[in-house]
């Protein structure tokens, strides 16, 4: 075997480096230091030697010898969470779930892989860790340690080299014993082969005889116990280590050292919490030749990728992700791996490289994250929302530094209107919501807008009506010679819930669970399908998303949506991690069929030929109250308010976000009578060659009912003529 053994990331022992977290945070915060100068541990550790303790060989760049550090030094544990860890003062680590949870947890979705092994660290309360350099008390943490773990999984114990602490072998291990620890655990993600850096004393491996698992004994945390295994699962061995963990602190009646707001603590604040890391073997072969796209899987699923004959993924858990939580994040990164790699395989499209498709926005004059102090210069953009911030830019210094409860920014309400100048000729609104409370926080800019594009003051109520038995039926077109066809589409989001520009994997994830269930609950066995977009892996009876031949099947039909193409829709983050969570549910019949995660969480559309306005408003209405109530039943519901209605990403789509259209065969009406027909009853109209295709106006400030029957009305007036005009020819 020529392969060379790889050191996982954390462990690898190199020359100090200049920057770490912490050195970032006291260059950032000079007061710091001098607060902490004179403070000490319990163990009589100082700021400088827990900062000068080999900070490369930790993330974080800090090791601490005891628990009492984290309140000694909390200012500035506090702040590189915050900073570097995105746990912020305010947050909790969440309680542990039993090994009942854990395993149901996993069942269904745990993913085999040529090798895996996972580990966690654990101190024993009130003993000095080993950077405190305590014999005595390392000798005693060895003892208590090597007893636990001869009780709970029998094996061998290997003090290192040099040792004198471990009275069964005075001396440390030998060249036989090292060779037979690195066979023992030899892989593609390394031997565990402890290093033999001074103080040797208390230090050591514990091998079981089967080798699947390991311990190290007083490297930087008293405990770092290990499980592995060729062609296991992954969640199996979380489960498993998390077992033998619980069964070694039963054996020997250990405490270990945790706090009520980080869990369990460690040398390095960075990998306190779960304290779980992960490494992975992986036959990936055309994704580990690609270093861009690991280099963006890398940032988007904060891993670390290293390769030798395969690619080995590692990951650590941070502070606020359970056993649980982390476990399922190391499987989604394996699943999109894989999808990547079929991708590749086929020649498909690789989104995760692109900007505003992948994990990252799209690149623009703004960043979604935060306004800049000064309005940019709008003097060539088109939009809703530039004239609004051009002829009011008091607006900007109002709002650019509000935030909704959620954390959405105006800068990512505004984006879509500032990345693209757009046309002159056919300005868009250049703003959506990222969340319903966009709509309150950001009232003074969203009012102006919704009331220039939609007529809808910010004092006016809207109704809703979805009663089918209040629509008209008038008797024209009866043979379907005139009218070709009827479509409803209207869109419903639920509360609680980022809108589609803000949401993250999760977040949309959740959207898509909900919402399917809902789905198929409403039209019971056999009554349609749901089908995620090709290569999405989110949906567990379609882990790998349609097949081709569903994809070009639904693209024929009409019912398939693609990734947005256009800059507004980019900017506005309506591709991000495509084509994650999203997908085509089609009811049996194909009269109708709903987006999931498209523009909106949901949107509906029900189709019907010939004059049947009435039948399928029936259908839609069924469905919405169906689905209303389904919904609920998930503690959920659809967002709603008296002012604007349903609402939606685009304002363009809010109040009823009912768009009528009918499909009409018209050979002899003239453009300019279609025209003031169209007026008069709040209608537009486009033509392309004999097909005349007629939409509503309005979709804010009057309820659906009132929508439908101004279309019925139009529409039969519009046939009438059509009919005249036929006559007289």
């Amino acid at each position: 075997d020529n392969r060379k053994p790889w050191v996982p990331p954390a462990e690898v022992i190199a020359p100090p480096v200049a920057e770490t977290p912490a050195s970032r945070v006291l260059a950032a915060k000079t007061e710091l230091k001098a607060q902490l100068a004179e403070a000490k541990s319990a163990a009589g550790t100082t700021i400088s030697e827990v900062l000068s303790s080999s900070s490369a060989a930790t993330p974080s760049g800090l090791c601490f010898s005891d628990d009492s550090c984290y309140d000694v030094f909390s200012p500035l544990v506090e702040e590189v969470l915050a900073v570097d860890y995105d746990f912020p003062a305010s947050s909790k680590h969440p309680a542990e779930a039993s090994l009942d949870q854990v395993g149901a947890a996993f069942v269904g979705v745990d993913v085999e892989v040529p090798f895996v092994r996972v580990d966690v660290r654990r101190n024993i309360a009130g003993k000095a860790w080993p950077r405190a350099k305590n014999g005595d008390a390392a000798a005693e943490v060895e003892k208590t340690l090597t007893c636990a773990l001869g009780a709970a999984i029998p094996g061998e114990y290997f003090p290192v080299a040099g040792s004198t602490s471990f009275s069964e072998k005075a001396g440390g291990m030998t060249a036989d014993d090292a060779n037979k620890i690195r066979k023992a655990t030899h892989s593609v993600a390394g031997d565990l082969l402890m290093s033999e850096a001074d103080p040797k004393d208390g230090r050591g491996v514990y091998l079981t005889h089967a080798g699947d698992y390991a311990a190290w004994i007083n490297h930087e945390d008293h405990l770092r116990l290990f499980a592995q295994a060729t062609k296991g699962g992954v969640g199996a061995t979380v489960l498993k280590l998390l077992a033998t963990l619980q069964k070694l602190k039963a054996a020997a009646q250990l405490t270990f050292s945790e706090g009520d707001r980080l869990g369990a603590l460690t040398a390095d604040p960075a990998q306190a919490g779960t304290a779980l890391t992960f490494a992975l073997e992986l036959q990936c072969p055309l994704v580990l030749k690609n270093e861009k796209l690991l280099a963006a899987m890398a940032t988007s699923y904060r891993v670390k990728f290293d390769s030798v004959v395969s690619l080995v993924m590692t990951y650590s858990a941070p502070c606020g992700q359970s056993a649980i939580g982390a476990t399922r994040h190391v499987l989604r990164a394996i699943k999109q791996l894989q999808s990547l790699e079929r991708r590749l395989a086929r020649g498909g499209s690789i989104f995760e490289l692109e900007d505003g498709l992948g994990d990252r926005p799209l690149e623009g004059l703004l960043d979604p994250l935060a306004c800049p102090e000064k309005l940019p210069d709008l003097s060539n953009h088109h939009s809703d929302v530039a004239e609004a911030l051009r002829g009011n830019p008091q607006l900007y210094d109002q709002l650019r530094s509000a935030r909704t409860a959620s954390g959405a920014t105006l800068a990512r309400c505004i984006k879509p209107g500032l990345d693209s100048e757009g046309h002159a000729h056919l300005p868009v609104a250049g703003i959506v919501a990222a969340d319903e409370s966009c709509f309150t926080v950001f009232a003074p800019l969203f009012d102006v807008i919704i009331n220039k594009r939609l007529q809808h003051p910010p004092d006016a109520k809207h109704e809703t009506d979805i009663a089918p038995e209040k629509i008209a039926v008038e008797p024209f077109d009866l043979d379907g010679k005139y009218v070709k066809e009827v479509t409803y589409r209207t869109g419903r989001n639920l509360r609680g819930l980022p809108l589609a520009s803000a949401l993250d994997v999760l977040q949309r994830r959740e959207v898509e669970r909900v919402l399917v269930k809902s789905l198929l609950t409403v039209v019971g066995d056999g009554g349609g399908d749901y089908y995620p977009l090709r290569d999405s892996s989110s949906y567990a009876p379609k882990p790998e998303g349609m097949t081709q031949e569903e994809e070009e099947k639904l693209a024929k039909s009409g019912a398939l949506f693609l990734e947005p193409d256009s800059k507004v829709a980019l900017a506005a983050g309506l591709g991000r991690h495509w084509p994650d969570a999203r997908g085509v549910f089609v009811s049996a019949t194909n009269t109708w069929h709903a987006w999931v995660n498209e523009e909106d969480h949901l949107r509906i559309m029900v189709k019907q030929p010939g004059n049947a306005f009435k039948a399928a408003f029936e259908r839609l209405a069924e469905l919405l109250q169906a689905l209303e109530g389904h919904v609920k039943e998930a503690d959920c519901e659809f967002m709603h308010n008296d002012h604007l209605g349903y609402l939606a990403t685009d304002v363009s789509n809010l109040g009823t976000g009912l768009r009528v259209t009918a499909t009409l065969a018209l050979k002899h009406l003239a453009a300019d009578d279609l025209e003031a027909i169209c007026q008069s009853h709040e209608l537009v109209f486009s033509r392309a060659g004999e097909e005349t295709v007629v939409r509503n106006r309005r979709v804010i400030g009057k309820s659906e009912v009132v929508i439908v029957n101004s279309m019925v009305k139009g529409v039969a007036e519009i046939v009438k003529r059509e009919r005249e005009c036929a006559e007289a020819a």
